[in-house]
């Protein structure tokens, strides 16, 4: 598996690309696919399961990979850490 390394550059430029929030929600969509597959087909034969446990993880890191950036794109940087007196911008 040593290609999946190279697969969060592909992510980012698709989300540098486009607003992660419309990514998020086909990354989702399909993982609820391989999910609705997995639990009718991935069942009955050891090889089907394999593919559905693989399917399942690249697909749920592709998506904590698109959505780790929704705060910050969705929050103004004004009042982005507004409750933590640490990170606020307005301490500098």
């Amino acid at each position: 598996m040593p290609f999946l390394l190279g697969w969060p550059i592909p992510r980012g430029i698709l989300v540098d690309r486009f607003h992660p929030l419309p990514l998020g929600i086909i990354v989702l969509t399909l993982y609820a696919a391989i999910t609705l597959w997995g639990g009718f087909y991935a069942t009955s034969a050891p090889l089907l399961f394999a593919i559905a446990l693989i399917a399942h993880g690249v697909v749920s890191g592709t998506y904590f990979t698109v959505s780790a950036s929704l705060g910050q794109r969705l929050f103004p940087y004004a009042t982005y850490a507004q409750f933590n007196p640490e990170f606020s911008p307005q301490k500098r």
